[in-house]
């Protein structure tokens, strides 16, 4: 089998879902990036801002509330299920108590999102790559309308040289979304790095052929979001930071 060299680490094998050989397994994983790379690009909720599970803790809160017990138990078993929506509207409750639980669940994540900002350290983070001359670039299954609200509102939209959003390319997993944004900024995939949280995060730079680095930054998730496949992975951001160094 032949071997492949990427950025002095020894690897080997194919990878059937794209069909080229790639960076299958590090044969000794390195904590950093072999060299700082010229850009990243970042996934938007649970990555840089805390919006992830936002939803599930709206119901958990809400259905907290003097009898609403027995909506909360009805609801458990479909909370913190990563690719699953809630099926709201299906609740088997009375037609005028369903509508009214349903606008209390929306008026509270409203709240919470209007409350949320980037993690801790992550501005600081993203000026430290700006000032080394690292592109910054952002790739989100959000609209493109509530992105740029949020990312205004946390000072994240001027600090950043492009975006993709939700119905600009072809969803996650595939890999539309990181080609168009080395194709926009003209950075090869060797020294590019993508920084997610998902399965499908993962997925997505496997298919790229992006090295690709996991986070676990959120403290509502109540399982892993990420396989055990990628390259690095930080549970704080300045485990985040030192990789990128």
């Amino acid at each position: 089998m032949e071997l492949t060299r990427f950025r002095g680490h020894l690897l080997k094998g194919k990878d059937p879902d794209v069909g080229s050989s790639i960076l299958v397994k590090f044969l000794m994983p390195p904590s950093s990036f072999p060299r700082r790379p010229h850009l990243v690009i970042f996934d938007w909720d649970g990555t840089l801002f805390d919006g992830d599970f936002l939803l599930d803790e709206a119901i958990t809160r809400v259905c907290k509330q003097k009898g609403r017990h027995e909506i909360r138990t009805l609801l458990a078993p479909m909370l913190f299920k990563e690719g699953r929506t809630l099926p709201l509207p299906m609740l088997p409750l009375d037609p005028a108590m369903k509508l009214r639980l349903i606008a209390d669940i929306y008026k509270e994540q409203a709240r919470l999102e209007a409350a949320a900002d980037v993690f801790p350290g992550i501005t600081q983070l993203l000026d430290r790559l700006a000032s080394a001359k690292v592109l910054i670039a952002i790739a989100t299954g959000s609209s493109r309308a509530r992105f740029e609200t949020l990312a205004a509102r946390t000072k994240v939209l001027d600090r950043i040289s492009a975006s993709v959003c939700a119905a600009e390319t072809k969803p996650k997993p595939h890999p539309e979304m990181l080609e168009h944004l080395m194709a926009k900024l003209s950075i090869e995939r060797e020294v590019t790095l993508y920084v997610g949280n998902s399965q499908d995060d993962c997925a997505m730079a496997k298919h790229a052929r992006v090295p690709y680095c996991s986070v676990s930054f959120c403290r509502r998730a109540k399982e892993a979001r990420t396989h055990g496949k990628s390259h690095y992975h930080a549970n704080s951001v300045e485990s985040l930071a030192r990789i990128l160094e």
